[in-house]
Order: C-alpha cells, then sequence, then structure tokens
C-alpha cells in the first residue's frame, strides 16, 4: 500500500513516467496493476494533448502569418485606388459634377472602410497571443450601434429597427 500511496503522490505531483511496478497475485497486485493502466492511460493523453497544442500553435502562426499577409496584399490595391481618386480631385476637379464628386468620396469612405476591416483582421489574429480580458458588455447599447451602423450603410432603406429592452 505504501508503494501505492507514494506512486499516487508522484502521479499527482505530475510525474507521468511513475508505474508501481507491483506484481502480487491479490487485490493489492490487482490495484498496482489498475495503477499503473490509470498512468499510462494519462500520459498518453498527455501526449495526446501536448501534441495537440503543438498543431493549435502551429496553426496559429499559420494565421498569423497569413492575416498579415493578406492585410498587405488588400491595402496595396487599396492605396492606388486612393491614389487614383486624388489625382481625379487634383487634376480634374473643375471637370467633375456633383455625381462624379459623390462617386469619389463615396470610393474614398469604402477604401477607409476596408482598411478598418483590414484592422480588424490584424487585430482579430493577435488575439490568440493575448490573455482573455472578461468585461461587461451592455447588449442593449452593442445592439443600437451595429442598428445605427446598419442604418448608415443604407440610408435608401428607410430601416425601422426595435430594440427591446436586453440583459
Amino acid at each position: 500500500i505504501q508503494f501505492l500511496q507514494a506512486g499516487a503522490r508522484r502521479l499527482g505531483g505530475g510525474d507521468l513516467d511513475y508505474r508501481v511496478g507491483l506484481v502480487r497475485s491479490d487485490e493489492i497486485g490487482d490495484l498496482a496493476v489498475a495503477f499503473d493502466q490509470m498512468a499510462d492511460s494519462l500520459s498518453a493523453a498527455q501526449g495526446a494533448l501536448k501534441q495537440r497544442a503543438d498543431e493549435l500553435t502551429h496553426s496559429n502562426a499559420d494565421l498569423s502569418s497569413f492575416s498579415y499577409s493578406v492585410s498587405h496584399d488588400l491595402r496595396s490595391p487599396l492605396r492606388a485606388i486612393e491614389g487614383f481618386a486624388a489625382i481625379l480631385i487634383q487634376d480634374h476637379e473643375s471637370q467633375l459634377n456633383a455625381d462624379a464628386r459623390h462617386c469619389i468620396d463615396v470610393i474614398r469612405k469604402n477604401i477607409k472602410q476596408m482598411n478598418q476591416l483590414i484592422d480588424g483582421l490584424l487585430t482579430f489574429s493577435r488575439l490568440g497571443h493575448q490573455p482573455l480580458l472578461l468585461s461587461t458588455v451592455d447588449m442593449e447599447e452593442l445592439a443600437r450601434f451595429v442598428a445605427d451602423e446598419f442604418k448608415l450603410t443604407m440610408p435608401e432603406r428607410a430601416l425601422q429597427i426595435t430594440i427591446h429592452s436586453l440583459p
């Protein structure tokens, strides 16, 4: 029983390689065999968890690399579009009617929005490298914010959104 007690302490302390190795043909021997089988199972489970953690670390690194690459690849054409819109304003402003100026303003607004989405993508990809921070969220305020943003993206639709009291 002292061997089992020592083994339980070592196993509880994280030594998953320890085995009692007690060979007896009675209940204590059966208990020792069961203990060693439990230690084998725990060791195998820890190995599987470590392998999964390694895979997740690799996946997070891939995601981070992908996000950086995508953000760079998406920003490049946006800079070109912004540059051409600026050239149109600088070189041809006197020839542009109100509709053309409005279109250029819409282009610039959407470029700004796309840049914000890219920034959000990068921020999201970095979240896996930071500890979780718990905070209280006012769901009603969040719903109103989303509704207001949605209305701004489609002003021509005259949306009616009702938000009731939320937790």
